[in-house]
């Protein structure tokens, strides 16, 4: 102890009142610093979760629902983080100047400032108009953060074939599939694009969808907004807005074309299943020599009948609903003028609901009325062009039914070079016009 007083007194350290007090706090502190707190280095920080612990949470979810021997859905293995233009996506957190020590004889030790680091900010990303220190998606997309670099692709890119190391794919943007596609579902704001066949894949497309080898499979359904282009069709609904293209083939499959369809490759066939479009359908050989049941319809699309359907059935419950609406406030009112205009609390409260029900189904009654006319005059306009055709460069079999305008025709007799329209309420067949 003695020695420690010697080294403390040599430091600079002295006892205030007696020199016992040193000896007698030898064991206490006798003297404290203070610890230096650097600061910290500049950071972004995230305002969405990171995809590292979405997995975490994804892989324990899955581990859960085995374990209470539940169906797992092998096929939902990953989540796209997708973001819409203009979400917030992260912010700036400056460096800090951090806070001096002391050492035990009172000297300071200065602080190391943070570093103010530079952030890569990639594609996709953008300050906020009103806040440069905020960093927001400057279109839809996927977001990542990986080496310092901020970005938001509108492109998800799988490097080979989508299987079940992938998954299902739901994405705001493009997907692009540099392989082929299994039984999995691609979910698509904009455009798809598979480099080989999809086999048995369920895809939704808000834009294109591009499938370089073919399309294939019971199970494979395809929808889309704009064109679908393929090199063959087997076996698969495919349906879309505007136009399909396919280049060798179309078989046994079900296909539906807001505009139209063309099979002109180096094969050009139609063969077996339910072909519809609303203008036109070209194709170098429809049907087969063994008379294989095939169906070419042109006009009103079975999704055209559907919506002019739903929109008739949805029109039909408003309707009733109204009725009783009105009858309810008309009942009130006239209760209401009997009692010399005091209602009772109760039946004012459900005469204002009644009221704010017969404005909100009004409005669903415009917006349904709107819809249905339009179908309406669409197909009107069907109707009185004419313009719809199927064309037939090579063969047309027995066993095709021929549909445009209501007006049909079973071919009994194998024709060439020619094509169908609807002329007086019958199919007529023309030389080739395509």
């Amino acid at each position: 102890k003695q020695d420690v007083i010697k080294k403390l007194v040599k430091r600079g350290l002295e006892a205030k009142d007696d020199p016992t007090i040193l000896l007698e706090s030898i064991e206490d502190v006798v003297a404290e610093g203070q610890s230096v707190q650097n600061g910290e280095d500049a950071k972004l920080e995230m305002l969405f979760e990171s995809e590292e612990k979405r997995e975490e949470e994804k892989q324990a979810q899955t581990a859960e629902t085995a374990a209470f021997d539940e169906k797992v859905d092998y096929k939902n293995v990953k989540s796209i983080l997708n973001v819409k233009k203009g979400d917030a996506l992260a912010k700036k957190i400056f460096p800090t100047n951090g806070v001096n020590g002391m050492t035990v004889t009172g000297k300071e030790i200065p602080a190391e400032k943070g570093k103010d680091v530079k952030f890569i900010i990639g594609k996709g990303v953008e300050p906020a108009a009103d806040n440069p220190e905020l960093f927001v998606a400057a279109n839809d997309g996927q977001v990542i953060f990986r080496n310092n670099k901020l970005e938001v692709l509108a492109i998800y890119e799988i490097q080979g074939d989508l299987n079940m190391a992938v998954g299902n794919v739901d994405f705001v943007g493009t997907v692009i599939v540099h392989g082929s596609a299994g039984e999995y579902k691609i979910k698509a704001g904009e455009d798809v694009v598979i480099d080989d066949v999809a086999d048995g894949t369920e895809i939704i497309a808000g834009g294109k969808v591009t499938v370089k080898g073919g399309i294939v499979g019971k199970k494979a359904r395809i929808l889309a907004q704009d064109d679908i282009t393929t090199k063959y069709i087997r076996n698969a609904y495919v349906e879309t807005e505007k136009s399909i293209i396919v280049n060798e083939a179309a078989m046994h499959s079900t296909l539906i074309a807001g505009q139209k369809i063309v099979v002109m490759g180096a094969k050009g066939l139609i063969v077996g299943g339910t072909i519809a479009a609303a203008h036109e359908v070209t194709a170098k050989e429809i049907g087969a020599k063994m008379a294989t049941p095939t169906e070419i319809s042109i006009g009103e699309t079975p999704k055209m009948r559907e919506e002019m359907q739903k929109a008739t059935a949805e029109l039909k419950n408003i309707e009733e609903q109204l009725d009783k609406t009105k009858k309810g406030i008309i009942f009130l009112k006239d209760l209401s003028t009997k009692m010399g205009g005091k209602l009772p609390p109760d039946k004012r409260d459900l005469l204002a609901k009644l009221t704010r029900t017969q404005f909100k189904l009004m409005t669903e009654q415009k917006k349904w009325e709107e819809i249905k006319n339009k179908l309406e005059s669409k197909a009107k306009e069907m109707q009185t062009t004419k313009r719809g055709k199927v064309n037939c460069l090579g063969m047309v079999y027995t066993g095709v039914k021929v549909i445009v305008n209501k007006a049909q025709r079973t071919i009994s007799d194998e024709l060439k070079y020619c094509t169908f329209v609807e002329k007086n309420g019958e199919v007529q067949v023309l030389p080739y016009s395509g």
